[in-house]
């Protein structure tokens, strides 16, 4: 049996959503920009057939969405 846990099951935007006070009013749009750009490179590196751990690519994801919405610190 395969399930894809991961926004199935675990919500991807807690950590965003749990800081959002912290982050300012432009928390969801960075979360939601971390999650494509995320997204976004696990695909591209697969279909290229390239391999790079989830969590860099995560930072990576996390480091264009900052870069992206400049309102958050």
């Amino acid at each position: 049996v395969i399930f894809d846990a991961y926004g199935t099951l675990f919500d991807v935007n807690a950590a965003v959503a749990r800081h959002a006070a912290a982050v300012g009013p432009d928390a969801a749009r960075l979360s939601e920009i971390c999650r494509a750009k995320q997204l976004e490179y696990s695909w591209v590196l697969s279909l290229a057939g390239f391999y790079e751990p989830f969590w860099t690519l995560t930072e990576r994801a996390l480091d264009h969405a900052l870069a992206r919405v400049p309102s958050v610190d």
